[in-house]
């Protein structure tokens, strides 16, 4: 008896026959089914042959039974096969066929692999004949280009007043009633195979196997069907691991789940440290999964898993990640191609709060946003001799359940229908190949016009036609709105870059100095310099600000009330302080505006920034400006303000500096460029800003004087979090340090994902363990970046762990971090000068 599940009836098969197109002989297969077919008889109730012949002569079938008995056969996940009840009245003895007898279960092999290429919501039931009813059934396999199809018949016969299908023919390309060999294969295994498998099928309590001689004690064994990852760099390892998945297959998906979605109401009633079956690795048609962490219950932090296509399967062209750059674009593309497909997904996910809800379900890839980094989230595996390489995606799922009881079903869909999702983003033929490489060009362009700007004494670039204003203010992409207003560089400034692909491209070229943007309020000003901080990062096609570049050591200063400063020497702008406190090696953990200015500034300079942004609107105004009025007013103020000291800072260490400044004219004495937002649009009114300096003198050039020094200081690593320390990253913003401290990064503007700020958590505890004491802190972040060069983000973690959540910071966002850090260790170097 052929049992099909998830259908309403029960279909009767009394012979089956499966004819190869006359193109080609019938296949070896194909002979089998027909006399395997003849020891199989299925009664089914009456209802759905009412409408056919009740004659005892076989009638050919309807198209809209055929459909519906097909639907149902290639909708069960798995056929079983029951003893033919002896009375029945047409039981017959297996026939040759051709001279070959087969056995039942290559019946069942045979139907199992036309299911695993059936797609249900792609295929389509076309009707062909009157007299001689048959139906054509055409669908598409997953990741397949042509079609596939068949031609079905059938008859029906009344025997015993039951009415059985006495004759089917499948007319079809012989290939697609052959098993894939895909490590997939359906076997007939249930608990008792499975303990077999597990501990050699001896009898209880003499299982386990013998101890052996070359194993140490106390170290953990692999469970039965499991391939020691040791074991992979073989490639007698690697055949092993296909065989072990083969085996690990039929007890750990019959153990979870059943035989999916057979056997789900078994499934229902396991607990959720079954889930642990599924840690090690599983061969799929065209990769692996690698299930490194699962979690322990539903409330856990979810499961960690990898699937790796190798380069074979993805057939992505080498020439989209011949260098670094390329590479970056192209992972970073293939990451939000992962995205999409999960988006399509539109899996269910249990979102109930209560214990006894459902929970879980949810599959999570690290998103991009508007900006082109170095990610975690998918990786490029360079071949080596054990291993041949490919594309890795790591991701994150929450193992579904109900309480501590699994549910089935939505697991089920995770690891059938999800995750090939996933898989299939990585593949070249699943990609639109125009768009991929018109994104890795653009994002090469960029990186090639940014060391042309600074190449050619820019400090920024905004190309015409760029569209600056975002959506929102917490939303970064661009704003669609007919209203909106492209950017269009004076022409006295307008400048003309040849780009390796995309060829000319024109705009506002930015050159070093001291720039000053004015205007009226809510004209443009505030988005201009937002686009600028931004700069430093390339940004995606069809962002409105690609092509907009800065230097890539820009830096935006801001007051922070209440910040840490440990050992500053910010003299520069601020003297002796009230009770003789002196200010060359300033300390606290409560800076006020101007004082954490006046840090910022001196901390970014001590790490190489060469481009400070500064937006009077998120700045200390005592720290910008004081007026005459003021200084005769007030004469003991400690401060000197930035416009007296900011054509220094160019003189003296090379920094020059863009302000946003529309309430104070005293900058007109000491900027090089002073540009005008009007109603969105630039205007450059340099030579009327120097006018009227001239006519209303200012006080500026009466306190103008030299910088000073920036003295370099030295980190003390095992004051940074170790790796010990519990660290969380639950916002872009903050990094919470144990229970009752927080590292406040919100001032850190630059910083625009959350995955970049877990890497800035993992680089302090990378610092901790590797840096050896005494290194000045702006050598220690810039070897860290020579790290990440050459070891990519997996560096930060360690060795036995993999995070595909971190996207890679700047050497001076990590510097900015440890600034802020409470209890950290920052000293003053000595310089001794020595006369010969």
């Amino acid at each position: 008896m052929l049992v099909l599940n998830r259908s309403p009836t029960l279909l009767a098969l009394s012979a089956l026959v499966l004819v190869a197109r006359p193109s080609r002989p019938p296949s070896t297969t194909a002979l089998a089914l027909a006399a395997a077919a003849q020891q199989c008889v299925l009664p089914t109730v009456p209802a759905p042959f009412r409408t056919m012949s009740s004659t005892s002569e076989p009638a050919p079938a309807s198209h809209e039974f055929l459909q519906e008995k097909l639907s149902a056969l290639l909708a069960s996940p798995h056929i079983h096969f029951n003893p033919r009840p002896p009375t029945s009245a047409s039981a017959s003895a297996p026939a040759p066929v051709r001279g070959t007898e087969v056995a039942r279960e290559e019946l069942k092999q045979a139907l199992l692999a036309l299911q695993k290429r059936w797609v249900k919501d792609r295929a389509s039931f076309v009707p062909l004949g009157e007299r001689d009813p048959r139906t054509k059934v055409v669908w598409t396999e997953n990741e397949a280009d042509q079609p596939s199809e068949f031609t079905a018949s059938a008859r029906v016969k009344e025997e015993g007043g039951v009415p059985r299908i006495s004759f089917l023919t499948l007319d079809g390309d012989q290939s697609l009633f052959a098993c894939k060999d895909d490590g997939l294969k359906a076997r007939d295994t249930g608990r008792g195979e499975y303990y077999k498998q597990l501990y050699g099928g001896r009898r209880r309590g003499h299982g386990r196997p013998p101890p052996h001689d070359d194993r140490e004690r106390g170290v953990k064994r692999p469970r039965a069907g499991q391939v020691p990852l040791a074991r992979l760099a073989s490639p007698e390892g690697r055949r092993a691991l296909t065989a072990a998945f083969g085996r690990r297959l039929g007890f750990a998906w019959r153990t979870l789940l059943g035989r999916p979605p057979l056997r789900r109401a078994r499934a229902r009633g396991k607990s959720y440290p079954a889930y642990r079956d599924l840690h090690g690795a599983w061969a799929y048609p065209t990769f692996r999964l690698l299930v490194d962490h699962v979690q322990g219950d539903a409330y856990a932090p979810p499961s960690k898993m990898r699937l790796c296509v190798p380069h074979a399967a993805a057939r992505i062209p080498p020439e989209l990640f011949s260098n670094p750059v390329r590479a970056v674009a192209l992972r970073d593309y293939l990451t939000r191609q992962v995205c999409a497909a999960l988006d399509r997904q539109q899996h269910t996910a249990g979102r109930s709060t209560g214990w006894a809800g459902e929970k879980g379900g949810q599959v999570s890839v690290d998103r991009p946003d508007q900006q082109v980094l170095e990610r975690s989230a998918v990786v490029i595996v360079r071949p080596d001799d054990a291993d041949e390489g490919g594309f890795e995606l790591r991701f994150c799922v929450s193992l579904p359940a109900q309480g501590r009881t699994i549910l089935a079903e939505q697991a089920e869909r995770v690891f059938s229908a999800v995750i090939p999702a996933l898989a299939r983003g990585l593949l070249y033929a699943s990609l639109d190949a125009s768009e991929l490489a018109d994104f890795v060009d653009a994002v090469e362009d960029q990186d090639a016009l940014r060391s042309k700007v600074e190449s050619s004494g820019l400090v920024a670039f905004v190309p015409n036609g760029a569209v600056l204003p975002r959506a929102s203010g917490a939303a970064d992409t661009p704003l669609r709105a007919p209203a909106v207003v492209p950017f269009q560089s004076p022409p006295n400034i307008d400048r003309t870059f040849v780009l390796p692909h995309r060829g000319a491209i024109s705009g506002m070229a930015v050159p070093r100095g001291v720039t000053m943007v004015a205007g009226g309020g809510f004209h443009g000003k505030s988005t201009l310099l937002d686009a600028l901080a931004r700069g430093c990062y390339n940004h995606i096609p069809g962002d409105g600000r690609e092509f907009l570049v800065t230097s890539s050591r820009c830096v935006s200063v801001q007051g922070e009330d209440g910040r840490a400063v440990t050992n500053v020497d910010i003299s520069p702008f601020i003297g002796t302080l009230p009770g003789g406190a002196q200010t060359a090696s300033f300390s606290t953990q409560d800076a006020s505006g101007s004082t954490s200015m006046a840090a910022g500034v001196i901390e970014a300079v001590e790490c190489g920034a060469d481009v400070l942004l500064f937006d009077e609107d998120t700045c200390a105004t005592n720290f910008l400006i004081r007026d005459r009025r003021m200084q005769r007013l007030v004469a003991a103020d400690p401060i000197t303000p930035l416009v007296y000291k900011i054509r220094a800072l160019l003189a003296d260490h090379g920094s020059s500096s863009i302000l946003v400044i529309g309430g104070c004219g005293d900058y007109f004495d000491v900027a090089d460029l002073v540009l005008e937002m009007r109603d969105y649009r630039c205007f450059d009114i340099t030579s009327a800003a120097k006018q009227i300096a001239q006519e209303i003198p200012s006080a500026v050039p009466e306190h103008e004087g030299d910088f000073g020094a920036v003295k370099p200081r030295e980190l003390q690593p095992r004051t940074l979090p170790s790796g010990d320390r519990k660290t969380a990253v639950r916002r872009r913003t903050t990094v919470e340090l144990g229970q009752d401290e927080a590292l406040e990064l919100s001032a850190l503007v630059q910083l625009v994902q959350e995955s970049q700020t877990r890497a800035i958590a993992a680089a302090l505890k990378y610092l901790h363990h590797n840096l050896p004491a005494g290194v000045p802190l702006a050598a220690a972040v810039h070897e860290l970046q020579t790290v990440l060069d050459g070891r990519g983000m997996d560096a930060l973690v360690p060795p036995d762990r993999i995070d595909g959540f971190l996207a890679r910071p700047r050497a001076l966002e990590v510097a900015m971090a440890i600034n802020r850090l409470v209890w950290v260790a920052l000293g003053q170097m000595l310089s001794v000068e020595f006369e010969c």
